[in-house]
């Protein structure tokens, strides 16, 4: 039986490490060079082994133990004993212990989830003071510190990290999270970080990036530019180790386009709904040489069930249904289970996740979960959301209100405003800003707490926004239009230059094809359409659906796999539902002009 008064194995073994570790790195030094050597050692003894060392020591030693007690007990998740142990620090320490104590109260703020903190306490250490292991922790609660938001901070992070790593394991996530952040980047943020940093690693990231993007959809084409690239930087890290996501673009087949399903209402009340959506499709299908093969087939969804021309698709040889449009009729899509895979063209409520099916809808809550990123990343904190009175408004406000919280935000007021009648009549008196919590099911939301709104989020049509505007600025100031945001439902075919005028300093998003800085791929659509911007819009959509279509496989097979587009950055989230990340606009001077 063994005596409970001497250690396990285990413990033993571990004092013994720490032991050796002094011994080699510490003799024949001063105290405090002990100190520094310990702590900058990359030892991870446990935190029981770790706390027997502190109690069994005294003086700067103990202290040194200390610290590394608090980082042991971090490594195992015991967040809350290694605040506790924190706090009790002494408050005289040698200067390579208030430098761990930096690192560990950056790391203790990151196990916090409080990220601000730590970027606030990381922005008060001295990379170059560090030494050791220290260096790479450092880095690392940088990256950690991010969130993963696509920054050129997580950028410059991850590309400082990439020496300091050793195992094959942790170099590939290294490299696998650059070329992420890298390819979310626009291209005049990624411009932007190449004017400020000027290094062989960045500008070989950024040659490889150019090398992907010119040759994105063509696994033959970015073979041959990923080959090119890895002869002109052979020393590059990615060279050795290329990302996974390219990996999987360069081995990517695509799936059968040759017969295509396209279920559309073509006749009734939907049916110009349905013309505008072919159009577009049939306009992506004739820009794609590889298409000259590929046979379309038409089914009416208005004149026979959904389930009927599923069977007859199939009788057919279809290898591919796009659509249907209407979301009943996608639903009764679900419930037949089909066997081919499935292009819907709508959103159901509670979208089914299945293998052979994705979803792509221009939906307002898309807009709106787009709007609630754009307005968190211009630094506001108490938006408003101004809605009509109608069902549609409820989704718009639950998707952006739970999209403001995901990015960190707290609650999000909505307000609603009554007919054109009723904006009519009361122009003169303004409008208050002052709504109503939204109710949202995330777990954990922040509780409502009334503050000063500071951005305005509003869905309107032109004429309801041409009220709207001086009616705010009536009780909020002349300047109140650099707080407000809308929709595309304010953008039609009708405004004119007075309009852009009265609008000064609003910001709206939409649709690429639709912006004025595309004129050509704006008139196409607008002359396929007689000018009618909704329609427009869905003739942009059957484009992108042609597209979608023919990367299905790349949407499930590829994770972060994104494409350009005509109504939006386009990438499919969990359960293949696509999303789309929408450019936005300012007026200015009467002119439109994108926003940095």
């Amino acid at each position: 039986m063994r005596s409970s008064g001497f250690p396990d194995i285990k413990t033993l073994y571990g004092i013994l490490l720490v032991a050796a570790v002094l011994f080699f790195t510490g003799c024949a030094v001063r105290p405090a060079g002990q100190s520094a050597a310990l702590l900058e050692s990359p030892v991870q003894t446990d935190s029981a082994q770790a706390m027997l060392q502190m109690q069994h020591s005294q003086g700067r030693s103990k202290t040194s133990w200390q610290l590394l007690t608090i980082r042991a007990l971090l490594r195992e998740g015991k967040n809350q004993q290694a605040a506790d142990l924190f706090s009790q620090l002494p408050p005289k320490m040698d200067d390579a212990q208030q430098l761990e104590q930096s690192l560990l109260a950056v790391e203790l703020k990151l196990a916090q989830g409080d990220f601000a903190g730590a970027q606030t306490r990381l922005a008060n250490i001295r990379p170059s003071a560090l030494k050791g292991s220290q260096t790479a922790r450092y880095w690392q609660g940088r990256v950690t510190a991010q969130q993963d938001k696509h920054s050129p901070a997580l950028l410059r992070a991850l590309m400082a990290q990439a020496p300091l790593l050793t195992t094959t394991q942790e170099k590939q996530r290294n490299i696998d999270a650059t070329w992420q952040v890298l390819t979310a980047m626009t291209q005049r943020q990624a411009d932007a970080v190449q004017t400020v940093v000027d290094d062989k690693s960045l500008q070989g990231w950024m040659a490889l990036r150019r090398a992907c993007s010119d040759n994105r959809g063509a696994p033959e084409k970015l073979r041959a530019a990923v080959s090119g690239w890895q002869a002109r930087w052979p020393q590059h890290p990615a060279a050795r180790q290329l990302p996974t996501t390219l990996v999987n673009d360069m081995n990517f087949r695509p799936a059968s386009v040759h017969n295509v399903a396209l279920m559309l209402p073509l006749s009734g009340p939907a049916a110009r709904f349905g013309r505008a959506i072919l159009q577009g499709f049939e306009s992506g299908k004739k820009v794609t040489p590889s298409a000259e093969n590929s046979e379309l087939m038409l089914y009416d969804t208005t004149a026979r069930p959904v389930t009927q021309l599923l069977a007859q698709a199939q009788q057919d040889g279809a290898t591919l249904v796009v659509g249907p449009l209407l979301k009943n009729h996608v639903e009764e899509l679900l419930s037949s289970n089909p066997t081919m895979n499935v292009l819907a063209l709508n959103l159901p409520e509670n979208p089914a996740r299945r293998d052979n099916i994705c979803y792509f809808a221009l939906s307002p809550e898309d807009e709106a979960r787009s709007a609630a990123r754009h307005i968190h990343k211009q630094g506001k904190h108490s938006p408003l959301l101004l809605l009509p009175g109608s069902e549609i408004s409820e989704r718009v406000a639950r998707a952006f209100a739970d999209e403001w919280q995901k990015q960190g935000g707290g609650a999000v007021t909505e307000q609603r405003f009554g007919s054109l009648a009723k904006l009519k009549a009361s122009v003169s008196s303004g409008i208050t800003l002052a709504g109503a919590p939204v109710t949202v099911s995330r777990k954990g939301a922040e509780s409502y707490r009334r503050g000063r709104v500071d951005a305005v989020y509003i869905i309107a049509t032109p004429e309801e926004m041409g009220y709207l505007k001086p009616m705010i600025a009536e009780r909020n100031g002349s300047q109140s239009g650099s707080m407000l945001y809308a929709s595309s439902r304010s953008i039609s075919g009708t405004v004119g230059a007075d309009y852009r005028l009265d609008m000064e300093g609003l910001q709206f998003s939409d649709i690429p094809e639709l912006a004025n800085n595309n004129p050509g791929l704006k008139q196409r659509a607008l002359n396929a359409t007689g000018n009618d911007y909704f329609l427009a819009r869905l003739f942009a959509m059957g484009a992108d659906a042609w597209t979608l279509a023919n990367h299905y496989a790349q949407l499930r097979q590829t994770p972060g796999f994104t494409l350009k587009g005509n109504t939006g950055e386009l990438s499919a989230s969990s359960g293949c539902v696509i999303t789309r990340e929408l450019p936005w606009f300012r007026y200015q001077k009467g002119q439109v002009v994108p926003v940095e």
